[in-house]
């Protein structure tokens, strides 16, 4: 018997397949939740350059709107 193998019918045919262990999956798991934290910090850091963005563009358009009314134009 060899341990940490299983058989899978595929048709008629048996193949092998090897069985992941725990210490493996759990493993792969923890790359996957590194991988997540890390496309959630680079969103973080975009919604922020996103957002002071708008707080610039919205600081522009008051001054805008402060110089046309000083020249009275608009």
């Amino acid at each position: 018997m060899d341990h940490g193998r299983t058989e899978v019918r595929v048709g008629r045919r048996r193949r092998p397949r090897r069985i992941q262990s725990v210490a493996a999956v759990s493993q792969q798991n923890a790359a996957s939740a590194e991988e997540v934290a890390a496309s959630a910090e680079e969103t973080t850091a975009s919604t922020e350059r996103v957002s002071m963005s708008a707080t610039d563009l919205a600081r522009g358009a008051t001054d805008l709107a402060s110089l046309a009314s000083r020249f009275d134009i608009g």
